[in-house]
């Protein structure tokens, strides 16, 4: 069984008011039974259990708030972890097709689950990921044009595009909460943002959502971000610019879809 690691650890899990989120452990782990044991040598207070209790585990597991990274898409893995009480880390749900395949499989899981019990689930989005690879894309092409007015149409999606593909996902995280196979659910976004240059965190952090969700920084950063966390407008607003922007795409026959898919790829242990 491979040694249990621990996601960023030079970085901070916030909220969006800029306080530890308080979850302390986030491991990979490859079944239910390695998730408990891995738990258990993550935390050196439960060496002194004399074996391993699945129940006993299971609370200490709760009470640390642990949860298992599992790549958004892998719905059986998301549905065992679930299912058995443990937390999840869903990575690299920048698709719209991964997400739904995630919210789908906890779903499933926590049906029946009095709210006490129901474990959470973050969904991973690194807008920058998307950003990096539409701005290669409108960048090449500014190169090829002829007219400087399609060169301004592809400049103004530049830098743009993850943060609207963020809106839109963040929405449907909400749209599924207020459903009712979700009613207990525990959904947070988690905006992976640690490990950036602060002028670029402090782009995204004024234009994403804060609502039931959840930001990875750097602890250089994390002192400052509250003051440049979104200063909320009226949803309808950003949504509307969300969505102009990925008409936008559509215009100029660019598949945000089929680039979040793209990111993904090799990108679910990163």
């Amino acid at each position: 069984m491979p040694a249990p690691s621990l996601f960023a650890q030079e970085s901070l899990v916030i909220d969006g008011a800029g306080v530890a989120a308080g979850f302390s452990m986030i491991f990979r782990a490859g079944s239910f039974a390695e998730g408990i044991a891995s738990a258990r040598r993550l935390q050196a207070g439960w060496a002194s259990l004399p074996a391993p209790r699945a129940g006993e585990d299971l609370r200490k597991a709760r009470e640390m708030n642990v949860l298992v990274r599992v790549p958004a898409r892998d719905a059986a893995r998301i549905f065992e972890f679930a299912r058995g009480g443990l937390g999840v880390h869903a990575t690299a749900a920048l698709s719209r097709r991964s997400r739904q395949s995630a919210l789908e499989a906890y779903a499933d899981a926590i049906a029946g689950k009095p709210a006490a019990e129901v474990p959470p689930l973050w969904l991973e989005f690194a807008p920058q990921k998307i950003d990096d690879r539409v701005d290669a894309l409108a960048a090449e092409r500014m190169r090829s044009a002829r007219l400087d007015s399609v060169r301004a149409a592809y400049r103004s999606i530049l830098s743009r595009t993850g943060i609207a593909a963020a809106r839109l996902a963040h929405q449907e995280m909400k749209v599924a909460l207020n459903g009712a196979r979700h009613g207990a659910a525990r959904l947070r976004m988690l905006w992976a943002t640690a490990g950036l240059l602060e002028a670029r965190f402090r782009a995204y952090a004024r234009e994403l959502p804060r609502s039931q969700c959840l930001w990875a920084v750097s602890a250089a950063a994390a002192g400052r971000a509250p003051e440049e966390f979104a200063r909320e407008r009226g949803e309808a607003e950003w949504l509307r610019e969300a969505r102009r922007c990925v008409d936008k795409l559509a215009n100029y026959q660019i598949d945000l879809e089929a680039i979040a898919a793209g990111c993904e790829e090799g990108a679910d242990d990163a």
